[in-house]
């Protein structure tokens, strides 16, 4: 088969290797030490003794089959494959669950590139930790789905903070609740949509927030906490903000960059997200080029940008800085 169908130029030489390895010459009632000529006179004169003193071969049996939790979403979350989705094949079910299992290569599916999929199942085979994912190519639900392996597929960046205050739902838009946030590892499933709210005149409580990283910057959530009303929100679906600032817990490395010279840096930002005292670099013992730990990151609602809070090396000051002043 080598050079005909198998492309592997050492297809050959690796058979034999395996047959040898695991005997399985001997499960198919032959041994390593017969020729063909020997075996065909064999058959032959077994084949004239009686039923009583003939032997069956073992049959091979199929491996378990792995045991699979599976948690559906809403199919809302679509994110880019990775880039090493070409490292995995796609399979018509979780690998090693099913005995009709197949697998593909990307290409034999037209994928040449990354592109985003869309997601609506994830499973977690017994006695691991990691996940399979369903996927589509297109946004239609009825279109084929299959299965990859999480590595294959690339996650936003998704920060968390605990916040407190009211915000004010969009009632007159197509938005809804979520049980997670959109996008992320664990898929999200529609809780409600925000068109069933009832309009509260204070608002509805949130005890957290979440940025999401994108391209455009970080997209904004909230999670709704009131009586029964509880689920997470995007910010383009809220009227009114609990603060002028979001903020979430992060963890980074960055560097302190050339623009940071003519910006200015901030101590702190109080639970209503205003910025306090403020300093230029050249007064703190920061320079251009130091390595800085970031450890939150928050968003102006009014300006949509981006700030760090950073800890200055070897002392135990904290600044918050635009993200133009970092790389």
């Amino acid at each position: 088969m080598t050079g005909k169908y198998a492309t592997a130029p050492n297809y050959g030489a690796s058979l034999i290797n395996l047959i040898q390895t695991y005997n399985l010459d001997q499960v198919f009632g032959e041994t390593a030490s017969s020729s063909s000529s020997s075996s065909s006179a064999t058959a032959t004169s077994s084949s004239s003794e009686t039923s009583s003193s003939a032997t069956t071969a073992p049959v091979a049996q199929k491996a378990p089959l792995a045991s699979v939790k599976y948690y559906h979403s809403s199919g809302a979350d679509q994110v880019p494959l990775s880039s090493k989705y070409k490292k995995y094949y796609v399979y018509n079910h979780i690998k090693g669950a099913s005995h009709s299992e197949k697998k593909y290569t990307w290409q034999s599916l037209g994928v040449n590139n990354r592109v985003n999929v869309y997601l609506d199942m994830r499973g977690v085979k017994q006695g691991t930790s990691s996940s399979w994912y369903r996927l589509r190519f297109y946004q239609n639900t009825k279109a084929k789905k299959f299965w990859v392996y999480a590595p294959a597929l690339s996650f936003a960046q998704t920060y968390y903070g605990s916040t407190s205050g009211r915000l004010t739902p969009n009632v007159k838009s197509a938005g809804k609740l979520y049980n997670h946030v959109v996008g992320t590892p664990t898929l999200a499933k529609s809780v409600t949509k925000l068109k069933s709210l009832k309009p509260k005149k204070a608002g509805y409580s949130v005890d957290k927030t979440a940025l999401q990283s994108s391209s455009k910057g970080p997209i904004l959530w909230y999670r709704v906490s009131d009586g029964k009303t509880k689920g997470w929100i995007k910010g383009s679906d809220v009227t009114s903000y609990p603060a002028s600032v979001a903020i979430a817990n992060a963890k980074a490395t960055k560097v302190v960059a050339k623009s940071a010279s003519s910006n200015l840096l901030y101590d702190r930002a109080v639970d209503n997200g205003n910025m306090q005292k403020h300093y230029k670099v050249a007064q703190t013992n920061l320079k251009i080029g130091t390595k800085v730990t970031v450890d939150k990151i928050g968003y102006k609602i009014q300006d949509h940008s981006t700030w760090y809070r950073i800890t200055a090396p070897g002392s135990n000051n904290k600044y918050w800085v635009s993200a133009k002043c970092l790389s």
